[in-house]
């Protein structure tokens, strides 16, 4: 289990935290593929996950996270600065 650290300045869309379509490769089936956003791929790897700055995200963003909130623990007061460093395990 690890600590993702996500900035809520750096996500203030909903599709930049939990998600979008993108373009799927040439050699796809379809034209479009889901790609998991920072949120979501946190969730799936049980990883614990740190949001500073929420206030700083959309509406979208917090209702999305109120939604998953039995999921999620969530920090109030972070004391130090954190980089984002999903992905690099």
């Amino acid at each position: 289990m690890y600590i993702a650290c996500l900035l809520a300045a750096e996500h203030k869309r909903l599709r930049q935290l939990v998600g979008s379509m993108v373009e799927a490769a040439a050699s796809a089936r379809a034209p479009f593929e889901w790609a998991d956003g920072p949120l979501v791929t946190a969730m799936r790897q049980g990883d614990i996950i740190l949001i500073d700055e929420l206030n700083l995200a959309e509406d979208a963003v917090l209702e999305r996270l109120n939604r998953s909130a039995l999921k999620l623990s969530i920090v109030t007061h972070v004391t130090k600065a954190c980089k984002p460093q999903l992905g690099q395990h």
